[in-house]
């Protein structure tokens, strides 16, 4: 996610290639991260918890839904071409959604992953 960011705020589009590449595999990572936090966190609703560790839980999809929704519409919206021709935009809207994605992997730093430990020692 960084070098991305640091691919946007270069300056300049450079090979379009490169972008299209950092793209996917940030998409890559931003599934396959969705998929493990999901999964873990339906394993821990099988375990005990505490009420507070419910009431995170819930917020986690709480936070995450407005995310994956700017993300998805983002994916849409930015096609190749328009990326090339509108490429201040297109990293104005990458960093204010890798900033919002940032703050959500802070919150699940501090929040959720503590609940996940006690939930599932093994898993964290």
């Amino acid at each position: 996610m960084r070098d991305y960011a640091e691919l946007m705020r270069s300056g300049a589009p450079g090979d379009m290639t490169t972008v299209a590449k950092k793209r996917i595999a940030f998409s890559r990572l931003f599934r396959e991260h969705m998929h493990d936090v999901g999964a873990a966190i339906d394993a821990a609703r099988g375990g005990v918890l505490l009420e507070s560790d419910s009431r995170i839980l819930a917020s986690h999809s709480e936070n995450f839904q407005p995310i994956f929704l700017r993300y998805s519409a983002h994916i849409k919206y930015w096609s190749p071409d328009r990326i090339a021709s509108e490429w201040e935009e297109y990293c104005a809207a990458c960093i204010a959604l890798q900033d919002m994605y940032g703050r959500q992997l802070d919150w699940e730093e501090q929040f959720l992953v503590p609940v996940l430990k006690r939930a599932l020692p093994r898993a964290a």
